[in-house]
């Protein structure tokens, strides 16, 4: 959010943590980002609609079993044509936090320790690039998938809806 509200015209960002989103508030505190407490799952209609949508370093939090509908639910308050930029982190042996295990369904999971002492055990999937294609197959087109040593990026664009300004994942 903090990169992209100098250069959007007008930019949404939504979390459903109240104080995440405080911290982005903090940031920016004279862009013109409205922010919106909210499920990704289940964009509430007041949103608007958009041109683009960004994820950045959160798509490696949602399930394996709802990449698909994340991706269909943001395609479809976007323009015909709009543009998805998904920003993720890659698993690099030696750099990443190792990962503590994972789930029946097959998500992986980090142990995180805070500077106040506590550990907790958190959902971080890296998905490769067949397992982005796939959950952007009915959502999108023109798939571009670019590969960095720390990290991955993945644009398309949407099938559907219908057009206004820009939104932002924080």
């Amino acid at each position: 959010t903090q990169i992209v509200a100098p250069v959007a015209a007008e930019l949404v960002a939504l979390d459903t943590a109240p104080k995440t989103l405080a911290l982005a508030r903090s940031r920016l505190a004279n862009a013109a980002v409205r922010f919106f407490v909210a499920d990704a799952y289940q964009l509430p209609p007041d949103l608007g609609e958009f041109d683009a949508a960004l994820a950045a370093f959160w798509f490696s939090h949602v399930p394996l079993a709802r990449r698909h509908e994340f991706l269909v639910g943001l395609a479809s308050v976007l323009a015909p044509g709009g543009r998805v930029v998904l920003v993720d982190n890659r698993y690099v042996e030696g750099n990443s936090t190792p990962l503590c295990g994972r789930d029946p369904a097959g998500n992986s999971y980090q142990l995180r320790r805070l500077a106040d002492g506590s550990s907790h055990r958190v959902l971080k999937n890296f998905p490769t690039e067949v397992e982005l294609r796939s959950a952007v197959a009915g959502a999108g087109e023109r798939f571009r998938f670019t590969l960095f040593d720390y990290y991955w990026a993945v644009e398309f664009d949407t099938l559907g809806g219908s057009h206004r300004r820009d939104v932002a994942q924080s």
